[in-house]
């Protein structure tokens, strides 16, 4: 009551009143309320004079107050609020309790399909490009179960028990199951795509144009060591080289190396002219059985697209600064990849650009592939073990 008071009566706050504002204030409620209330009582009131512990002003007193500074209407408003508080509060926990409850039963009905689903690879066929066969199983539902081939391709519904065979378009190390929303029902099932030899693919970068991967002739366009598709060589595949295309250079083979020790070397440039391309880049792949290293070359300005991957580490420049990646393009470039025991040093033309290191291992090396953004020129690639061990080589 006493801040309305001193609300009301807009002389600051009662400890730095004088006698004349407490003189001044029994006069203005003497006048709205007809009740005198003395200055002393004020005083005492509002402890401008010390007051006995058990102190307690009369109800007169208390009543010309709460007139005076209409604290009965406040009184009703903090009470409503008070009530409204209870109310949100209420409306929270119920909220609070449906959402658990929810919760809880999505976790259930996760758990039970997580139990329930079951995937199999029955059988394998081919090597690059490659087709496997799976078998699955689900329980009845309403959630929808989807079969994740691993590769970017659209996901497959599953509707019942039912067996479905997936065409691999392009060489890699994938992984397939089932899912609901995010959640992984299933094992996990690796599928193994590998190439003869060396093999070059070219495709849309567009999401909704990758509907198929064109094989591009080794032999048809290397020159003077030198492997390079044109655009012209690209566009008799049926590609229209006004889109966006990225070439690929892959090989991929089971070996018994470890992928944590090894030694890398690139030499490419990028300085075809392509209609679509503006960020002009190279990315070099080392994947592994558990896990893949890779860096992406950009052209200056772009390393807002530049990324890198190790193995449970991937950076990306939309939210890192990886301008050190950022070479020039329309000279070669002699990139390095030293991986000794997890840790990795990138070096661009003897200089080191990158240094950094890992935890989770990449497992058993498998393949190794060079990605360009456009189509770029490559005179030779070259993956070695620690121990200099030849396991992925071509000088073109």
């Amino acid at each position: 009551m006493k801040r309305f008071v001193e609300q009301k009566f807009a002389k600051g706050k009662s400890k730095s009143w004088k006698n004349r504002d407490y003189e001044d204030l029994s006069f203005v409620i003497h006048q709205e309320t007809k009740i005198l209330i003395s200055v002393a009582t004020l005083k005492r009131f509002f402890g401008k004079v010390k007051t006995a512990d058990d102190y307690s002003p009369q109800k007169s007193t208390v009543d010309a107050l709460s007139g005076y500074a209409n604290y009965q209407e406040d009184k009703k408003s903090t009470v409503f609020s008070y009530k409204l508080g209870i109310l949100v509060m209420l409306c929270l926990f119920a909220i609070a309790s449906i959402t658990w409850l929810l919760t809880n039963k999505n976790t259930s009905e996760k758990s039970e399909l997580i139990d329930k689903c079951r995937l199999k690879l029955i059988k394998q066929e081919g090597r690059c490009p490659g087709t496997a066969f799976f078998e699955f199983s689900i329980p009845t539902t309403k959630e929808n179960i989807f079969l994740n081939f691993g590769d970017g391709s659209k996901r497959y519904s599953v509707r019942k028990e039912r067996k479905h065979a997936h065409f691999y378009e392009y060489p890699g190390n994938f992984n397939a199951y089932l899912q609901s929303g995010k959640s992984v029902v299933s094992d996990t099932i690796g599928i193994f795509i590998p190439t003869n030899d060396w093999q070059v693919f070219a495709h849309y970068f567009k999401p909704d144009l990758i509907d198929r991967y064109y094989p591009v002739p080794i032999h048809k366009n290397v020159s003077d060591g030198i492997f390079h598709a044109s655009p012209k060589s690209i566009g008799s595949l049926g590609i229209d080289t006004s889109e966006i295309v990225v070439v690929r250079i892959d090989h991929f083979a089971k070996t018994e190396f470890s992928g944590d020790s090894f030694k890398y070397k690139a030499r490419f440039k990028n300085s075809s002219y392509w209609p679509a391309v503006r960020c002009y880049s190279t990315n070099l792949v080392v994947e592994g059985t558990e896990g893949t290293i890779q860096f992406k070359f950009v052209a200056e300005g772009c390393s807002r697209f530049s990324f890198y991957e190790l193995s449970e580490k991937l950076v990306n420049g939309d939210n890192s600064d990886l301008s050190a990646f950022v070479v020039d393009h329309n000279d070669w470039v002699d990139a390095e990849i030293i991986n000794k025991d997890r840790n990795v040093i990138v070096k661009s033309n003897g200089k080191v650009m990158f240094s950094g290191s890992y935890t989770k291992s990449i497992g058993k090396l498998v393949g190794t592939s060079v990605l360009f953004h456009g189509s770029g020129s490559v005179d030779y690639i070259q993956l070695k073990s620690e121990n200099n061990d030849c396991i992925f080589e071509n000088d073109f």
